[in-house]
């Protein structure tokens, strides 16, 4: 997840240019859900580059069914599960239309 620069490098996404979501689709066998990051939280884990962050130009993403993490993976779960509907069986759609 990154741009090209003028000089053709590789570079992380600013807050500026970011669309205000980004949708990840998970097909894992069976199991299917969607991470809809909104643009403040992709800010506030430094995912995006703004003043204050560099930003990242990859980040893993941790499914709700995801059990054998490290503490790092289990930490950053933590975080993306708010912004995770499982969608396999069935799903909350309050918190679909939320996002």
């Amino acid at each position: 997840m990154w741009k090209k620069n003028t000089g053709s490098i590789n570079q992380p996404f600013n807050e500026e240019e970011f669309p205000e979501k980004l949708v990840v689709h998970i097909v894992d066998k069976e199991r299917i859900g969607q991470f809809i990051f909104p643009k403040h939280a992709l800010l506030a884990y430094g995912i995006l580059s703004d003043g204050k962050n560099q930003g990242k130009m990859a980040f893993r993403v941790y499914p709700s069914w995801e059990k054998n993490l490290n503490n790092t993976a289990r930490k950053t779960q933590k975080w993306q599960t708010q912004y995770f509907p499982a969608l396999s069986y069935h799903y909350d759609k309050t918190k679909l239309e939320k996002l």
